[in-house]
């Protein structure tokens, strides 16, 4: 299964894109500020450009597992191998505040927030548990 966003309105300290499970469109994204990073570049160069829970991960394709928060009290979808980074996740939230260089997940109704963030959630869950089940590589790439 391939999970792609799309950072698509990248603002003063948030991006907002679109999640695209299997190429269809499945919801928006708020993520912190999109500050250039790649995967392609060197840990030092990511330390030097990030800013601590207030910047996104860097472009480009990491596995994702379905693993277990203790923060969440449930399994969330969590993104493998980013470089100068730990811990990432997809998860619920509706601010900015909410993410510290997670991926949160819900419609883009209001600038700058997400709605329906559970929902939307509950959806993108759902389908990484689905093709875990099936055996699936389950992959994300951001652009």
């Amino acid at each position: 299964m391939k999970i792609t966003i799309e950072r698509k309105y990248k603002k003063e300290n948030y991006t907002i894109g679109n999640l695209f499970i299997d190429g269809k469109w499945i919801c928006n994204t708020l993520e912190p500020k999109e500050r250039g990073l790649k995967q392609s570049m060197s840990l030092v160069e990511i330390a030097i450009a990030k800013v601590f829970k207030e910047t996104a991960i860097p472009a480009g394709s990491y596995p994702v597992m379905a693993q277990y928060s203790t923060k969440f009290r449930s399994r969330r979808p969590y993104i493998m191998n980013v470089p100068g980074f730990s811990g990432i996740m997809i998860h619920e939230g509706n601010t900015v505040r909410d993410t510290h260089g997670c991926i949160l997940v819900g419609k883009n109704t209001i600038k700058g927030r997400l709605t329906d963030s559970r929902i939307c959630l509950g959806e993108v869950m759902g389908r990484v548990l689905d093709a875990k089940e099936r055996g699936e590589v389950v992959m994300i790439t951001l652009r």
